[in-house]
């Protein structure tokens, strides 16, 4: 029986913590002798979300604290030894920061290599390149697309042989609900069934102003509405949105998605790079129109279940919004697929080919005693 380490520490952020909660919950459902480990912050009964927690037994997945803090120079050295005192035959890291690990085969995945051209500055740049270039020296590099294994060969010279693409998923959750729940929740948050939801934050590839002046040019019918999870985030927003006539939609919790994306004529979400598209992906799954641009993650992902701009400009998004705003069946269209296509993906299927490349590793192919994975050590720090 083989113990594998999954660092979940960032189970809490929006994307990762996407990913990471998915992947339990398939792995939760698959049978198999695999045993777990999951490294957390401190306090780790809490650090999991309570749903995720019930369905984790005890028996498979052991919870051990981490206190080294996300990116900083204390986690590269804080999973050195965890393997011998966990009995570690793998580790595996949801993101392209990979600590030093000893005496155990090390799996991760890259979800994109946006930190490479839209790093919020110049040391936020360079610290991205080294660790994802570190990254690729990892046993195996599980990644969430195509278009992501794509780059990693062509960007950083990956061998493709050791990529294998465990595409991202929709939770059951997103599904779309039912008419009379969501009438109710118009009217008690004010949404309009006119309404444009625009998705997007205030990091430059999401491309809120972009999305701002997409809704201009489509001479929108409906008012904007831009979503927050909590006041840091509304806050962030708010720079971007003064003069727009849009309105925050304050305190969105996740559970709130599947009536929002349903509750309005269209969803745009913005983005100029993408490793996946969850959003869109959830949002169609909800039965929404969604109009995006056409990035190679979003074909692979939402694919016809939305309506995609070819040209990376708020003309082209504009165009498609105004297709969403007053052409009916085309609206109609791209709501009646989305349900179908989210079904495509599921958290179970990712789990399967996680958990298969880590049986690849097992059991002659794992360092022996006293041995490092490759690539580890001093020097592969930087």
């Amino acid at each position: 029986m083989s113990t594998i380490g999954i660092d979940a520490r960032k189970i809490r952020d929006f994307g990762i913590g996407r990913y990471l909660a998915g992947l339990l919950e398939g792995l939760a459902d698959l049978p198999g002798p695999e045993r777990y480990v999951l490294f957390l912050p401190p306090d780790p009964e809490r650090a999991l979300p309570e749903d995720l927690s019930r369905r984790l037994s005890p028996e498979r997945f052991e919870r051990a604290t981490v206190r080294a803090p996300l990116y900083s120079l204390r986690e590269l050295f804080a999973f050195r030894d965890l393997p011998a005192r966990h009995a570690l035959a793998i580790v595996h890291f949801p993101h392209y920061v990979r600590p030093l690990v000893r005496n155990a085969r090390v799996t991760v995945t890259v979800h994109d290599l946006i930190h490479l051209d839209w790093a919020p500055s110049l040391p936020a740049r360079i610290y991205a390149n080294r660790m994802l270039r570190r990254a690729a020296r990892a046993d195996r590099i599980l990644t969430v697309s195509e278009a992501v294994r794509t780059d990693l060969v062509r960007r950083l010279g990956v061998p493709d042989g050791r990529i294998h693409v465990a595409p991202n998923a929709v939770s059951p959750t997103f599904r779309p609900p039912a008419p009379a729940d969501v009438e109710r929740f118009r009217r008690e948050r004010g949404v309009s069934p006119d309404a444009v939801l625009l998705v997007a934050s205030h990091r430059p590839h999401k491309n809120l102003r972009g999305g701002i002046d997409a809704w201009r040019l489509a001479g929108a019918h409906g008012p904007l509405l831009v979503p927050a999870r909590d006041d840091d985030t509304a806050a962030r927003l708010r720079p971007a949105l003064e003069d727009t006539g849009a309105t925050i939609l304050r305190d969105v919790a996740d559970r709130d998605l599947p009536l929002l994306f349903a509750a309005v004529r269209a969803v745009l979400v913005p983005s100029l790079a993408e490793g996946f598209g969850l959003v869109p992906l959830e949002a169609a799954a909800c039965g929404a129109c969604v109009v995006a641009h056409a990035l190679p993650a979003h074909r692979e992902g939402v694919g016809d279940a939305a309506l995609l701009a070819e040209d990376l400009t708020p003309d082209s998004l504009a165009a498609m919004l105004r297709l969403a705003q007053r052409d009916d069946a085309a609206r109609d269209r791209v709501r009646a697929a989305g349900p179908a296509r989210a079904q495509a993906f599921s958290w179970r299927r990712t789990a399967e080919i996680t958990r298969d490349v880590w049986r690849s590793l097992l059991p002659s192919a794992a360092p022996g005693p006293g041995r490092a994975s490759p690539g580890d050590g001093p020097a592969a720090l930087c």
